[in-house]
C-alpha cells in the first residue's frame, strides 16, 4: 500500500521497524525502497523505544537499522533539521513551477 501512495513519507523513530526481524524482513525492504527512490524521509530518533540493550550495551541491536539512515543521508534526520529540508525542498519546487515573469 505504501508504495502506492503519491506523497513524501516520514518515518519517525527508524519507522519502528522490528529488531528481532531485522534487515531481512518485507517492510524493512518496503521503507528501504521509498528511501531509494527519494519517496521517504527517515527519522534517526528513539532508539530506546526499541533496544534491548539500551545505553548500557550502546544500543548495539538498534546498529543495523541505524545504518538504513546512513544509506541515506540525504533521506535521514532528526527532528527540526529534517522538517526544515522538507520545507525548503518544497519551497523551490514551487519556485521552480512558477512561470518566468
Amino acid at each position: 500500500m505504501l508504495p502506492r501512495l503519491r506523497r513524501t513519507m516520514v518515518f519517525d523513530h527508524r519507522a519502528r521497524l522490528p529488531l528481532r526481524g531485522g534487515m531481512r524482513q518485507e517492510a524493512f525492504d518496503i521503507v528501504r525502497s521509498l528511501a531509494d527512490a527519494g519517496r521517504a524521509w527517515i527519522k534517526l530518533s528513539g532508539p530506546h523505544l526499541d533496544s534491548e540493550v539500551g545505553l548500557a550495551g550502546r544500543y548495539a541491536d538498534i546498529t543495523p537499522m541505524a545504518r538504513l539512515g546512513r544509506c541515506h543521508a540525504r533521506t535521514s534526520g532528526v527532528g527540526r533539521r529534517l522538517a526544515a529540508r522538507h520545507r525548503n525542498a518544497q519551497a523551490r519546487r514551487r519556485a521552480a513551477a512558477r512561470p518566468a515573469l
